[in-house]
């Protein structure tokens, strides 16, 4: 039986609807699936009843049929339901698994096959997208587990230096503003597929997954993000990343992020038409909760 979850937002109950309306006749076909099998099961284990064997032959023959009828179109309503909102089963089924990890050992043996699968075709869009000219590579995208809203979350995120999308020339670029970052204007570069579905990689870019990508990088023991040290090896500007998925913006003032001489974050905020030199974004999308989509 195909499950689909109550427990999404408004606008996502609209979004998925075709796939809730796929999924309910997949239902009734369930039923009219399993009550043919049952029937095909009693004639197999007692033959011998008050119906003649060509009778009994002809029974059996129909209701294989009917089983068969049923069995077809219940997976064909699944492989519909699944093409439009993907399901555990959807990744698990047509979804590569990944050779090399690229996470912690903990944080990899802590994903489901499903997640892993995401994260996977999710890393391969961004890096193969229009973020590939801003340095964005397989090699840079890490997952992490982070605690966001009281609940453990996977969150595949860039770990080398920012993307700026303003004029690498200009001191101050208007393009570079977090109100211009989070425009549509903006949409083509950080908006990618999965399975059907449209993710944003502006999204994940919250308070918490930031703090995790500075520890993260802390115990491998490598250049933290958005560091003075960074700057020297780069030979850029002393970066900042702007909190591109915190609820909100870019309305008021906008928080931004870096990281001071004591390796310890700096938090302050910014006006969201503001187009410093040093602002950069840092694409991250948080895994797709594949126990609230199908159970």
């Amino acid at each position: 039986m195909v499950h689909m979850t109550e427990h999404l937002t408004p606008q996502e109950q609209i979004d998925n609807g075709p796939a809730r309306d796929l999924a309910n006749q997949a239902n009734i076909v369930f039923d009219e699936r399993q009550d043919a099998a049952l029937k095909l099961a009693k004639l197999s284990v007692d033959p011998i009843a008050p119906i003649a064997p060509p009778d009994l032959l002809q029974v059996e023959g129909d209701v294989r049929k009917t089983f068969l009828a049923a069995d077809e179109k219940f997976n064909t309503y699944v492989r519909a339901t699944n093409v439009l909102m993907p399901s555990r089963d959807a990744f698990e089924a047509t979804e590569p698994e990944p050779k090399e990890p690229f996470a912690s050992p903990e944080v990899w043996a802590a994903m489901s096959k499903q997640e892993r699968a995401f994260n996977f075709k999710a890393r391969e869009a961004m890096a193969e997208g229009p973020l590939k000219e801003f340095g964005v590579t397989k090699e840079s995208l890490r997952v992490l587990r982070v605690e966001i809203d009281g609940k453990n979350r996977f969150v595949l995120v860039h770990t080398g230096k920012g993307v700026d999308v303003g004029d690498p020339e200009k001191q101050y670029d208007p393009d570079r503003s977090p109100r211009a970052v989070l425009s549509s204007e903006n949409d083509e570069l950080f908006k990618f597929k999965v399975g059907g579905k449209e993710y944003d990689g502006r999204s994940g870019m919250v308070d918490e997954v930031y703090d995790a990508k500075v520890e993260d990088a802390r115990a491998r023991g490598v250049i933290l993000p958005d560091s003075q040290q960074l700057s020297k090896k780069t030979k850029d500007d002393w970066t900042a990343t702007i909190l591109t998925g915190e609820e909100g913006l870019p309305v008021g003032i906008v928080p931004i992020r870096n990281v001071r001489d004591d390796g310890q974050v700096d938090r302050y905020v910014i006006f969201p038409d503001r187009g410093y030199r040093y602002l950069r974004v840092c694409p991250a999308v948080v895994t797709p909760d594949f126990a609230d989509l199908t159970s």
